[in-house]
């Protein structure tokens, strides 16, 4: 596949989960504080799961380079 295939895709993906969000926190869940505890929440359930899930552990390397680009992101 080309990496400009993978890149529109990746731009369309990430508009949709945009106005996804937006949607819900404008109709369904008003309070931005709950939701946050949502979004949260259902990640910390992926994380309990993802042992019975067949997750395989990528290393310590990229296990570094992806906690330091998601506190990079904060």
């Amino acid at each position: 596949m080309s990496w400009l295939v993978i890149a529109i895709v990746s731009h369309i993906v990430l508009a949709l989960v945009n106005i996804v969000d937006k949607f819900l926190l404008q109709k369904v869940i008003t309070d931005d504080r709950l939701y946050t505890f949502l979004v949260g929440a259902l990640g910390t359930l992926i994380w309990i799961a993802a042992p019975f899930l067949d997750v395989s552990w990528p290393g310590w390397t990229l296990f570094i380079i992806d906690v330091v680009n998601g506190a990079s992101f904060i």
